[in-house]
């Protein structure tokens, strides 16, 4: 399956209904700490195709099992920097912004699921 094919599957399986957070009320569920529907759907499916673009790269979820952390949140802090730094001197060559959430994504996962938190300079 071509990339273009994988990323109209992707858009056709995902049915996001838009939100107006000034009209609607939300009920706090003592399960859930945030409120999805307050995530922007666009942004999401940005992330959600960086994710699948990562996946055609490096493999599925390689991000998971990382063998040395402090390489891996040294490496990916330089790559979100690199990407907002492009983005800020007008490249819009790439999806530079989603690439930067993606990097928090990760760094954010392994700090949060994973118990690495704090720096990652020793």
């Amino acid at each position: 399956m071509s990339q273009k094919d994988k990323k109209k599957l992707l858009k056709e399986s995902i049915q996001i209904e838009l939100v107006n957070p000034r009209t609607t009320k939300y009920r706090r569920d003592k399960q859930v700490e945030g409120n999805f529907a307050t995530i922007c759907p666009v942004s999401m499916m940005e992330l959600a195709l960086i994710c699948l673009e990562g996946d055609e790269k490096y493999g599925y979820f390689n991000w998971i099992n990382v063998e040395d952390m402090t390489k891996f949140k040294y490496d990916t802090i330089n790559h979100i920097m690199k990407h907002l730094e492009l983005y800020r001197s007008g490249d819009r060559s790439e999806k530079h912004l989603a690439k930067v959430m993606w990097g928090c994504m990760a760094i954010i996962h392994h700090d949060k699921k994973c118990g690495h938190q704090g720096g990652f300079i020793k």
